[in-house]
């Protein structure tokens, strides 16, 4: 137990006290905008590379990571699409076969997903259904060996996250635990 909140102190994701306790971090808007700069950056790469080197069973783990998804969305089941969204890009990221950008990724990933949760409120069941195939698309690209295209797929998936994070934003502060640090 210590070593794993040991690791979630590493990652930002818990604060630590001597004689306080662990409390789970609080969302800051500035981090995330730091942490989605660095994915903007390496993500889009990352999945030119697994478009490169994706075997059979990493394509079958990114075509299959958002099979439930439509129940989920229709159940507002936040906690699965958040899984699922968890599992594709980290699929994504084994399947670059660059175990460095996955170590970095994969938390980054993590990390961003607690904000989504949050923005999911202000999303509609479309937006959330067309977020879905958004990944479909990078995944169909990567399937198809296409570096390019799913280097450009993954660019756009991207782009749309930090708009629903400033909707979230806009719809006032006392309905979103996210901090806005200056």
């Amino acid at each position: 137990m210590r070593d794993a909140l040991g690791r979630l102190a590493l990652e930002g994701l818990v604060v630590r006290r001597p004689r306080a306790g662990t409390t789970v971090s609080p969302l800051d808007v500035v981090e995330l905008g730091h942490a989605l700069d660095v994915r903007i950056l390496i993500e889009p790469q990352c999945a030119a590379l697994a478009a490169a080197h994706a075997t059979a069973d990493d394509i079958h783990a990114l075509e299959h990571a958002f099979d439930d998804a439509a129940r989920a969305t229709r159940d507002n089941d936040c906690r699965a699409l958040v899984a699922m969204d968890q599992r594709f890009h980290a699929a994504m990221a084994r399947a670059s076969r660059n175990p460095t950008l996955a170590k970095i990724l994969i938390p980054l990933q993590h990390k961003a997903a607690r904000y989504w949760v949050y923005s999911m409120g202000a999303d509609t069941e479309r937006e959330r259904l067309d977020e879905i195939e958004r990944h479909r698309v990078v995944a169909r690209h990567i399937a198809g060996g296409d570096a390019e295209a799913a280097r450009l797929a993954a660019m756009r998936l991207l782009k749309v996250f930090p708009e629903t994070i400033r909707r979230t934003i806009r719809g006032g502060a006392a309905q979103t635990p996210l901090r806005q640090v200056r």
